[in-house]
This record gives structure tokens, sequence and C-alpha cells, in this order.
């Protein structure tokens, strides 16, 4: 068992279809705009302006508003109102199934309360199998900080779904990996299948050239770079880690893990995929 985001809960448990899944999603992105969306919108921002901010936050993993601030190009009152109006459009995804008839309220309560209590499940496995493991906090801000980046970088959520005791040993997956260079040497990465890459690849770039397997490598390579650079930057303080060696990806089949390996399973709005310390 491993957590779920409500739509795949109620989708596993056949109260919703993969078409109503995917109708109440589109509705649901359309119904909740990013700040930058919206200070565009509001002409607050340009669009060059706004996309100015989305680079930026690569950088230094700031939220989008007090990137905004520093850069001079919104006041803190404008940023506030657009928060407010930010969460005066939020909606939900049960409410929106209710809206459209897919379910009624009360099975929607009822169904959030299993989903919240089957979750909870998990977290007290997953925190209970991090804590014993000899770089617990690095692991954990490496979820932290994982998760941070695909929403200010990629727009997506993502959250931890279980722990599981292998990769998948699949030629349809691509491990990209690091090196952090500690007394005892620690690779951090991650595997995908192909289509979870090139849809990561396709958000970073603001293009689609996932058909090209060379851009698509290098640019989910990338982007663990700065994933992996912003998390070795909260250890920059530690004297127990010198330096982070350049990505590298390989073939899932072709990778060595080693024997007290850790594997998270990730779910995210662009599929799912494996954190891996090894």
């Amino acid at each position: 068992m491993g957590a779920k985001f409500f739509g795949q809960f109620l989708l596993e448990k056949a109260l919703i279809s993969k078409s109503q899944l995917l109708l109440a999603l589109d509705v649901q992105r359309e119904c909740n705009p990013t700040i930058g969306a919206l200070a565009v919108d509001q002409g607050y921002l340009t669009e060059y302006q706004a996309h100015q901010i989305n680079i930026d936050q690569q950088r230094f993993d700031k939220r989008f508003g007090d990137l905004a601030v520093e850069k001079g190009f919104l006041n803190r009152g404008q940023v506030d109102k657009l928060f407010s109006l930010q969460s005066s459009r939020r909606r939900y995804f049960g409410e929106i199934l209710v809206e459209q008839g897919v379910l009624d309220s009360d099975t929607v309560k009822r169904e959030l309360a299993l989903h919240a209590e089957e979750n909870a499940v998990v977290v007290d496995s997953y925190n209970a199998t991090i804590e014993a493991h000899v770089h617990a906090a690095l692991v954990r801000q490496s979820v932290d900080t994982l998760t941070r980046l695909f929403l200010r970088v990629l727009k997506a959520n993502v959250q931890v779904s279980q722990v599981v005791s292998a990769l998948p040993e699949s030629n349809e997956r691509t491990v990209w990996h690091q090196q952090y260079h500690m007394p005892s040497p620690v690779r951090i990465g991650w595997t995908m299948n192909r289509d979870v890459a090139a849809t990561v690849s396709t958000a970073f770039l603001g293009t689609d050239l996932s058909d090209n397997d060379a851009v698509r490598n290098d640019s989910v390579a990338e982007f663990l770079n700065i994933v992996l650079g912003h998390i070795a930057a909260g250890y920059a303080t530690q004297s127990e880690l010198s330096h982070l060696d350049p990505p590298v990806f390989q073939d899932a089949v072709a990778f060595n893990a080693n024997a007290d390996s850790l594997f998270i399973d990730m779910s995210s709005t662009f599929g799912d995929f494996t954190l891996l310390v090894s």
C-alpha cells in the first residue's frame, strides 16, 4: 500500500473513471492558476518578467512572490493581493467532482477521511524507515527539496508514495544520479520511465523536445543537478560534505545499487518515479 493523490485513490476504488479523473484535473488546473499567471493577468507583470522569475527559482529555491519583490517587479501589497485572489479561486478536487455530478458530497467526505487514514499509515512507515537510515537528515532534505522544486520549477505536485526494497528493472527506465563526496560517498538520484522523463523534460525546457533522447536525458539530468545543488547548499556548513559530482545517467538494468540502498517511490502529477539513496 502506498500513499496516493485523492484522484488516484478514487480511481483505484472504481468510484471514478479515468476520463472523469482527467477532466476534473483539467478543471482544477484552470481554476488554480499560479501566482505568476495571476500577476500577468492582473497587469502587475509582463510575461517576460514572470519567465525571468521562474528561471530564478531554479537557482534560488524561493517563492515566486519573494523573488518578484526582491527584483523590484512587485511590492508586498501586490503579492498579498495575488495570494488572496489565488485563494479565492482555489478549487479542490472533491469539490469539482461534486459540481460535475460524479460523486455526492457525503461520498467525497467519507472517501477523504479514508484517504487520510490510509496515507497516515504510509507516512508513519516512511518516517520510521527514514529515521533508521544512516543518512536520515540527508534523505529528508532530499525529499523536501525535490518536492518544493517540482512545484516551483515544473509546476507539478509530488508526494512520497512508499519505501520499496528495490528498483524496478526495466529497459523502459533510466537512472539519473550524482555522488556526494562524504567520508562514505553517497549517490542520490531518481529513476523514471520514458514517458515521465519526457514530461519532466518538456516542463523544464518549456518546449517539447522529448522525442530527442539526448535532449530528454540531458534536461532531466540538469534538473536533478539543480535539485541536488540546493540540497548540497543546505549541507555546505557541514564538514562531512566536500563536493558533488556532475550528474550521470544509465539504463536501470545496468545500475548497481549498494546493499544498504534506500528507494522511495514518489507520486507526481507527471507520473510516478523513484528517488534513490545509495
